[in-house]
């Protein structure tokens, strides 16, 4: 987290940016943003700005809200591992056989 604050359970309208995107869009800790998803509106507050390293699977995610502004909404999970190279060969054999 580069500034701001994480929220709490009960929080429904905070908003985490990367800094990269805030920087383009002009946003800073209290800008108020409006999005909409699957024909329902989310007004959020941006409490924190984070920076990602770009080797983990969430550093995709340029905007985190909480679960509660996203309740209801269709979600996608994502799920990472890490592999000894040395094991590649035998995590594909076994992959291969789950799709």
């Amino acid at each position: 987290m580069v500034a701001g604050r994480w929220w709490d359970n009960y929080d429904t309208q905070s908003l985490a940016v990367t800094e990269r995107l805030a920087q383009r869009l002009n946003l800073h800790l209290g800008s108020r943003l409006v999005l909409t998803s699957n024909g329902r509106t989310i007004q959020a507050t941006v409490s924190a700005l984070i920076r990602h390293d770009g080797q983990h699977v969430f550093s995709r995610s340029e905007f985190i809200l909480t679960p509660q502004a996203l309740a209801g909404l269709p979600v996608v999970w994502y799920g990472a591992v890490h592999v000894d190279p040395r094991q590649v060969g035998t995590c594909l054999l076994y992959t291969s056989r789950c799709v």
